[in-house]
């Protein structure tokens, strides 16, 4: 049993036990899981289809765009490209092989606590912190809940995917935005897999599996040609493949925008939070109508419950949650003067309506080893690989704009069942 004020030495130890690692486990926790109900845990598996679904129609929409020249494709592809355009061409898009052109393999989602997707990264961070809070919670409350081991998931689907018995892995750390926690995650997972980098009989050339956080990374990477052609032969698989569709956010506007909505069901629309695009002209509102940008301007802040988000390709911007604003602040007008002088630029954003809700949660604060109680925030993310749900770790905090900061609270949250 680990006593309240070791709850944090004990993590402080588990992460520092890898490669000499000195980082700390600098965030607030859960004093225990939250436990959901039966139905909105189902809903991520459900979710887990229509996710895919959701990939699918995007991979289609973007490939159909390249192959057939029309009016139409033409605008998804300024759509789609955005700000990337002048750094990866059309002609590389063009030059890939049919098997390259795949769905992301593991990912991460934020979702509000009924599971209203809100953003979805490919892989995302965190999946240590959920093998780090499964060992905390397995020695403080022993079976009491159904326990997920995402690592022997996670391996279990690497050898399926790759047909290996113990694969060679290679993940690229240079764009994660908590490589501590990866890396913790690679220990983990390095009983049934191999890691370049980490096992020296690992030759980085003939890795069968490939991660990285960034598809400008994954291209940039010195054998990336190499790998191109070994995937053609399914001798390398692409965890989040070359394509910038999914690295990005706009294509979460792809099922409400007048031009693309009817090229997906009701279904996506119901799972995913309400997006579109933020232009000059304004944009549509989740009413249906249509709203200018003055008229947004001079809602008073109750009505103007929505996030401005960056939606391209840029990594410098497009990271942990970097460019990502509440628009119910006082710093309203200055978030949408920046997206509209970046409209100009071809640097677009997009706008999403707030579907946050708050709870009353129990934690140990870090600074003091003390249980408080507070209603804060709440942020689900739920982490999928290529047969489903995998985990759900949780987030509250007085904003959840961003994660990983010293005032959070993180846990993880189980079925009754």
């Amino acid at each position: 049993m680990v006593e309240l004020n070791k709850t944090f030495e004990f993590l402080d130890n588990e992460i520092q036990s890898f490669i000499s690692d000195n980082n700390q486990f600098n965030q607030n926790v859960l004093f225990e899981p939250i436990t959901i109900t039966e139905s909105i845990y189902k809903n991520r598996f459900s979710n887990f289809n229509t996710i895919q679904l959701f990939f699918a129609k995007v991979l289609t929409l973007f490939k159909t765009a390249i192959e057939i020249p029309s009016d139409f494709n033409k605008d998804i592809l300024k759509l789609l490209m955005n700000d990337s355009s002048d750094k990866i061409s059309l002609s590389f898009y063009k030059s890939l092989d049919e098997k390259i052109w795949t769905l992301p393999k593991f990912y991460r989602t934020d979702e509000s606590k009924e599971s209203k997707v809100f953003e979805i990264q490919c892989p995302g961070s965190g999946w240590g912190e959920v093998i780090l809070l499964e060992k905390l919670y397995k020695v403080k409350f022993g079976n009491r809940y159904p326990y997920y081991n995402i690592q022997n998931s996670f391996i279990e689907e690497i050898k399926k995917i790759t047909g290996k018995d113990k694969p060679w892995v290679m993940h690229l750390l240079d764009n994660s935005s908590n490589p501590s926690s990866m890396r913790y995650f690679i220990r983990e997972t390095s009983k049934g897999l191999k890691y370049w980098g980490f096992d020296k009989n690992v030759i980085n050339s003939n890795c069968d599996f490939v991660r990285s956080h960034s598809v400008y990374g994954l291209i940039a990477e010195n054998l990336f040609k190499v790998r191109l052609e070994k995937a053609i032969n399914c001798e390398v698989y692409f965890d989040l493949p070359p394509l910038l569709i999914f690295d990005q956010k706009m294509i979460l506007c792809l099922p409400f925008l007048d031009e693309t909505r009817h090229l997906f069901n009701d279904n996506i629309r119901q799972t995913l939070a309400y997006t579109y695009t933020f232009t000059p002209k304004g944009f549509r509102d989740f009413d249906g109508s249509w709203i200018s940008i003055e008229e947004f301007r001079k809602r008073i802040p109750s009505k103007r419950k929505y996030f401005l988000k960056y939606g391209g390709c840029d990594t410098s911007v497009n990271w942990g949650s970097r460019a990502v604003y509440r628009l119910d602040s006082n710093s309203c007008d200055e978030h949408i003067n920046m997206a509209l002088k970046d409209f100009k630029n071809n640097r677009p954003w997009i706008i999403q309506k707030d579907c946050s809700n708050k709870e009353i949660v129990s934690y140990i604060e870090r600074n003091n080893n003390v249980i408080q109680s507070k209603k804060l925030t709440a942020k689900y993310s739920a982490f999928y690989g290529p047969n489903g749900l995998m985990a759900i770790r949780t987030h509250h905090r007085q904003s959840t704009k961003v994660h990983g900061q010293k005032d959070s609270v993180v846990g993880l949250a189980y079925s009754k069942t």
